[in-house]
């Protein structure tokens, strides 16, 4: 009999978003995702953002993992903002889900940033992240 377990399979993303917050239900551990985005303004730079959050989910996978979210410039490589966390995952079919709450990440000027997910140092998932300047409008400067 084959073990199906024994075999590596490549894990199945299922969400990536930026949002303002994720909360956690107590009872269900339900998950709000709360104002999600993929843009955002600011008048000055470097640009940084009150605490927000990377939400992922993924699911194919078992065993342990190193997960890294990993925030970067993709032309200039510059990276803004990086986390990793060990995980282990019990049942092939589950849907892990991973709040990573993004703390002082500074944006040193506009553009296309990347947030990019990998598992055990594979690329799993990405999106982009525009930051753009706030031009002001009216009155004086």
């Amino acid at each position: 009999m084959i073990d199906a377990d024994a075999y590596v399979v490549e894990a199945v993303p299922l969400a990536l978003l930026c949002a303002d917050q994720v909360i956690t239900e107590e009872g269900t551990q339900k998950r709000s995702i709360i104002g999600t985005f993929t843009n955002f303004h600011s008048q000055q730079f470097p640009a940084s953002l009150p605490p927000w959050f990377v939400y992922l989910s993924f699911t194919n996978t078992i065993g342990e993992h190193t997960i890294t979210v990993n925030i970067h410039n993709p032309t200039t490589n510059f990276t803004v903002f990086s986390a990793s966390a060990t995980v282990t995952i019990e049942d092939r079919n589950a849907q892990v889900e991973l709040p990573v709450p993004v703390l002082g990440a500074s944006f040193p000027e506009p553009g296309s940033y990347e947030v990019y997910v990998s598992i055990d140092g594979n690329y799993l998932v990405s999106r982009r992240l525009t930051v753009s300047r706030l031009q002001r409008t009216g009155g004086t400067q």
